[in-house]
Parts: C-alpha cells; sequence; structure tokens
C-alpha cells in the first residue's frame, strides 16, 4: 500500500477516534437519564425508546473501536 491510501487510512482513524468519543458521549448522558428514570415510567414507549438508544449506541462505539486495530494492522 503506498503512502497516500495509508494516509487516508490514518485520518479515517482519526475521525473513528473522535466519532466514538463524541457517541460516547451521548451514550454516557443518555444512559444516565435511563437509569434516573422513575420506576413508575420505565413500563412506558419513552423509556423503551431511550433503552434501545443506549442498546444501539453501545453496539455502534463497540463496533467502531473493533475496526480499530484492523485499520491500524493495515498502516504497519
Amino acid at each position: 500500500m503506498n503512502k497516500a491510501r495509508k494516509q487516508k487510512i490514518r485520518e479515517a482513524i482519526k475521525h473513528i477516534d473522535c466519532g466514538t468519543n463524541i457517541l460516547t458521549d451521548v451514550l454516557d448522558q443518555e444512559a444516565d437519564i435511563m437509569n434516573n428514570w422513575p420506576e413508575n415510567l420505565q413500563s412506558t414507549d419513552r423509556y423503551e425508546k431511550c433503552e434501545d438508544a443506549v442498546d444501539g449506541l453501545e453496539t455502534a462505539t463497540s463496533l467502531l473501536r473493533d475496526a480499530l486495530p484492523y485499520l491500524e494492522d493495515i498502516i504497519m
């Protein structure tokens, strides 16, 4: 792989890392909201949407983190 393509991968790694940090911040905020939800309202649609958002954000951040070592191996 040439230097230019490796540089593009380095840039992608930076963007993925930055995006993962942003999503982690959102995840933390949403999880805090969900964890402080009143117990009597935890069976509502709104709570379920919050829970789905937390689950989706956890999955997305995990997958992004898992991709980074593969990309780093490519440019080594």
